[in-house]
């Protein structure tokens, strides 16, 4: 049983680490395992897991009113759990619309693991046509 469940979040941490282990559980207390095995796993190679965060629970306050933590180049708000990209308005060196000007907005957004992937394709593969 132990094996069964310490072979579980193994493969969690296969498939959930890139630079941060970013996954999802159901509960507080699936939560709290799944740290409690990760490190246990992960001590035998001398590794540490820190820097661990969680969308709050009802119990829990945030000690900020919009606490944002930054995860693979994306913005995690952690009270209402939800992920979003930081956009800077875009100030082109050349006055309009120029194949310059889309190349360099669409290449400013940091799209680590495909976030952005359904905005930021299209106007690639329209300056790929020109």
């Amino acid at each position: 049983m132990i094996q069964t469940i310490i072979s579980k979040t193994a493969h969690i941490l296969l498939k959930s680490f890139y630079v941060h282990l970013v996954c999802s559980v159901n509960s507080e207390a699936k939560c709290n395992e799944l740290i409690v095995e990760s490190q246990a796993i992960l001590e035998g190679g001398k590794f540490e897991l820190r820097g661990l965060m969680h969308t709050p629970t009802s119990s829990e306050q945030l000690t900020k009113t919009q606490e944002i933590e930054p995860v693979l180049g994306l913005n995690w708000r952690l009270n209402d759990d939800f992920l979003s990209i930081d956009l800077k308005p875009f100030s082109g060196k050349e006055p309009g619309v120029t194949n310059r000007n889309i190349l360099s907005a669409v290449h400013q957004i940091f799209n680590t693991i495909g976030f952005t992937c359904p905005v930021s394709l299209l106007p690639k593969i329209i300056l790929e046509e020109f």
